[in-house]
C-alpha cells in the first residue's frame, strides 16, 4: 500500500501527457527514483546546468520558461513537462530554464532514472516515440501551426506544393522513420 503523498504525486503524474496510461508501478517508481522539490516563487535552481539537462514536471504551481538571454519566452502549467526530450539524451540547445511564478512543486527527472527505470515495462516500449510526438505538437503549436498535420512540412521549400493528403502520407512516414 502506497503512502499517501506518493498516491497523490502518482495521481497528479497520470496526468502529465507523456506519462498518462503508464502504468502506476512505473510513475511511483519515477517518483522515488527523482527529486522532488518545494520551490518559492523567483526561485531559481532550476536554471543550474544540471537542472538544465532535465526534465521538469510541474507537479502544482506555476513556472516560466526563460531563455538564456534572461527574457520570459512561456508559461509553465502544473502537469507541464518543460524538456522532455532531455529523457532521449538530447541536449537542451536553447539553453532554457524554468523559473517558479508561484509556490511550486517540481519533479525534476533525469535521463539516467528514465532509461533504467521504463525497460521493465513492456507497455512503455514506444515511450520515446511518444515523447517525440510530444515534442513535435509543441514545435507546430510554438509556430502556429496546426499540429499532426503536414502544414509545417508544406512550409519547407521542398514540399511547399505539396497537396495535403501527400503531405499527410510524407509525414506519417516521418514520423515512423524518426521513431525507429
Amino acid at each position: 500500500r502506497m503512502h499517501a503523498k506518493n498516491e497523490e504525486v502518482v495521481t497528479a503524474l497520470t496526468r502529465v501527457p507523456i506519462l498518462q496510461n503508464a502504468p502506476r508501478r512505473l510513475l511511483l517508481l519515477l517518483h522515488l527514483s527523482s527529486k522532488r522539490r518545494h520551490l518559492p516563487a523567483g526561485d531559481l535552481s532550476l536554471s543550474g546546468d544540471v537542472e538544465k539537462t532535465c526534465a521538469i514536471i510541474v507537479l502544482s504551481g506555476t513556472a516560466s520558461v526563460y531563455g538564456p538571454n534572461g527574457k520570459q519566452v512561456r508559461p509553465v502549467f502544473p502537469f507541464e513537462c518543460f524538456n522532455a526530450e532531455a529523457l532521449l539524451g538530447t541536449p537542451n540547445y536553447d539553453g532554457n530554464y524554468v523559473v517558479p511564478t508561484s509556490k511550486v512543486e517540481v519533479l525534476i527527472l533525469t535521463e539516467g532514472v528514465w532509461r533504467r527505470t521504463i525497460p521493465e515495462f513492456k507497455e512503455m516500449q514506444n515511450s520515446d516515440s511518444r515523447i517525440l510526438a510530444a515534442v513535435a505538437m509543441k514545435m507546430e503549436r510554438r509556430h502556429g501551426f496546426q499540429p499532426q498535420t503536414a502544414e509545417m512540412l508544406r512550409h519547407s521549400a521542398l514540399f511547399r506544393g505539396l497537396s495535403e493528403k501527400m503531405g499527410n502520407l510524407i509525414r506519417g512516414r516521418v514520423n515512423n522513420r524518426i521513431c525507429k
